[in-house]
């Protein structure tokens, strides 16, 4: 099984910090997007991963899956509002909600993923 946690590594907290300037400034809009992107590839890795291991489909002692689903919906929007606000269903507050939560759900898998790593694949009754 791939290395779970590696997938989640902790040089993405940069592109949390560039997500949230690109908020809070249009100049950095376009780094800010990419960091997002790169988010939101890392997610479809670990759920392929996920997959490929069989851990989604016997999601029963934890809700890894659930978290994974969590996620993706703020990640789609949150790209749909840094490509186009004016077209965006959100505006700049709920943009950084959206943000928040997606940095939360992303540190809570890393944890999950640290976890699964830790134990093959097996995670602890929780």
């Amino acid at each position: 099984m791939k290395n779970l946690s590696s997938i989640l590594d902790y040089s993405k907290d940069y592109c949390f910090e560039k997500i949230q300037g690109a908020l809070s400034s249009w100049n950095s809009s376009g780094l800010g997007l990419t960091c997002l992107e790169e988010i939101s590839d890392s997610i479809q890795e670990l759920k392929g991963a996920l997959e490929a291991s069989g851990i989604l489909a016997s999601d029963r002692h934890w809700n890894v899956g659930n978290t994974v689903k969590e996620i993706e919906y703020p990640i789609r929007e949150l790209l749909a509002y840094l490509k186009s606000p004016s077209a965006s269903r959100l505006n700049a507050d709920d943009a950084n909600i959206f943000l928040f939560f997606i940095e939360e759900k992303w540190s809570l898998l890393r944890d999950m993923a640290q976890e699964l790593d830790a134990n093959s694949g097996e995670p602890q009754h929780r």
